[in-house]
């Protein structure tokens, strides 16, 4: 079978940072060197090129609004966004692509399926209704998942969960067909004692600080208020702890709030948004990882600090179990349960040789289950099957 043409509605890229656009863009870059031709058409929040070809993907962005405090992007009806749109109804694509069922990109992508009778696979990277602060937005959220989300579950050929919760959540909102197909990740290389002293020194840390290292959208429902919360107690009986935090977003304001009610100063770390190399490199300088958040689909942040064998402390959310066997690859609590999250943290703190061993287990399990060399051919596969 000759490689196809596939078209995916993804509500953000490109030069947009974070778990979200790196998955996709791990698979398509992948599929592009097999020789798929793939185009990518995401919402235009940073005022970049309206079309650009990056690792030899084709990307197309719609003039966009950036609505929710920055958090939701909606295509604008411009005379430039009907105009691509046009264009895209005159090419002709073998499949269509749409990943996570709350964008708009994935009802413009249903739709176009639907009336050009285009195959539909959706991907769904999310395994619970959005998790908000304000009780009119939740409302909102949850009447668009159980009508544009039914739309879309119902349209396509086949629905592809990350994980095991976003399967049976797929199936929620209506899905029929479902398969599962977990988010890939590269194993990251880990350092010498000296190696990791130089790196630590490069991003300005003693050889002696102990770094726990969260990676993520700073965002209400990544938690991250709840590992500040517990920091003072840990410092306490750690005093070379330093929380390190990689990422940015609208709640980064409340984070920096915090941690000066909380007398934190240079214990917290704020690093902003980094390249995919220099987050390699703070993982590879970390000594424990955590992820406090109330909702996920499969995080690649915990499968990334997998990648490298980190010992890792995780919310029991989504996905985060497949990756995370409790007491075996990693310590799962349950999310704003800070009493726990504080005695596992203590645990990684006070008893090096356990958190090593969690964390090299961690490795060999995402070695054995998460490689893209797998992923990849499981979608190859069901290209197949739909085409």
């Amino acid at each position: 079978m000759k490689p196809l043409k596939i078209l995916i509605f993804a509500g953000y890229y490109f030069p947009f940072r974070g778990g979200y656009v790196e998955s996709i863009h791990g698979l398509v870059n992948r599929l592009v060197k097999k020789k798929y031709q793939v185009t990518i058409v995401t919402c235009n929040v940073y005022q970049s090129s309206l079309e650009e070809f990056i690792d030899g993907v084709r990307i197309l962005r719609l003039p966009s609004w950036y609505a929710l405090n920055k958090t939701y992007p909606i295509p604008k009806p411009t005379i430039t966004f009907l105009r691509i749109i046009w264009d895209l109804w005159r090419e002709k694509y073998d499949i269509i692509s749409t990943q996570t069922r709350f964008f708009p990109t994935s009802f413009l992508g249903a739709f176009l399926a639907f009336i050009k009778r285009i195959p539909l696979i959706h991907t769904e990277r999310g395994s619970c209704h959005s998790v908000v602060q304000s009780r009119f937005v939740d409302i909102a959220s949850r009447l668009i998942d159980h009508t544009l989300g039914f739309f879309i579950v119902r349209v396509a050929r086949q629905n592809i969960g990350v994980s095991k919760a976003a399967c049976d959540f797929l199936k929620h909102i209506g899905a029929k067909h479902i398969s599962r197909i977990p988010n890939g990740v590269k194993l990251i290389s880990s350092l010498s004692n000296e190696e990791k002293r130089k790196l630590k020194e490069k991003w300005g840390f003693s050889s002696k600080d102990y770094i726990l290292l969260f990676v993520g959208r700073l965002i209400y429902a990544k938690g991250l208020q709840d590992v500040l919360a517990i920091i003072p107690s840990l410092i306490n009986e750690q005093p070379n702890l330093k929380l390190v935090i990689v990422g940015d977003g609208q709640y980064s304001t409340d984070l920096r709030k915090l941690q000066t009610n909380l007398h934190l100063g240079k214990k917290v770390r704020f690093l902003g948004l980094l390249q995919a190399a220099e987050v390699e490199e703070c993982l590879q300088i970390a000594d424990a990882f955590v992820n406090p958040s109330h909702s996920e689909g499969l995080p690649r942040s915990v499968l990334e600090a997998a990648a490298i064998g980190l010992p890792i402390v995780a919310s029991d959310v989504g996905g985060t179990s497949e990756i995370i066997l409790h007491k075996k690859t990693g310590l799962l609590f349950q999310p704003k349960d800070l009493k726990t999250l504080k005695a596992y943290l203590q645990k990684t703190l006070t008893d090096r040789l356990y958190a090593n061993e969690l964390g090299s287990a961690a490795r060999k399990h995402l070695e054995a289950n998460f490689t893209w060399k797998r992923i990849v051919q499981s979608y190859i596969d069901l290209f197949r099957e739909v085409v």
